[in-house]
C-alpha cells in the first residue's frame, strides 16, 4: 500500500518555521494580537457575565487551529517548494547533459 503523503526536505523545513512562527505569534504579545495573553485580555470586553467561561472554553479551540492551522499551511507551502526545486534540478540537469553531449531519453 502506497503511503498518502512522504515527509521531504521542504515539508519539514516549512514545518520548523511554522512551528517557530506559530509559537512566536502565540507567546510573545506583538502588533498582530494573536497571543494568549491578548485573547485573554479580549475578556473585558465581553458584556455577558458568563465572559470568563467563554474565554476559558475557547482558549483550547483557539490554540489547536492556530497549531494545526499552521501545520497544514507548512505542508502545502513545503510540498510546493520541493516540487519547484526538484522541477529546477531537473532542467538544469537536462541542460547540464545535453552541454556534454550526453542524450537523454
Amino acid at each position: 500500500m502506497k503511503p498518502r503523503f512522504t515527509l521531504n526536505f521542504g515539508s519539514v523545513a516549512a514545518l520548523l518555521i511554522m512551528g517557530y512562527l506559530m509559537y512566536y505569534l502565540l507567546i510573545i504579545d506583538n502588533m498582530f494580537h494573536l497571543s494568549i495573553s491578548s485573547f485573554i485580555a479580549n475578556e473585558r470586553f465581553l458584556t455577558s457575565k458568563y465572559g470568563h467561561f467563554l474565554i476559558s472554553g475557547l482558549l483550547p479551540v483557539y490554540v489547536a487551529f492556530m497549531v494545526f492551522g499552521s501545520a497544514i499551511v507548512a505542508m502545502h507551502l513545503g510540498s510546493r517548494i520541493q516540487q519547484l526545486f526538484c522541477q529546477f534540478l531537473t532542467r538544469n540537469n537536462i541542460r547540464l547533459l545535453a552541454k556534454n553531449g550526453i542524450q537523454t531519453d
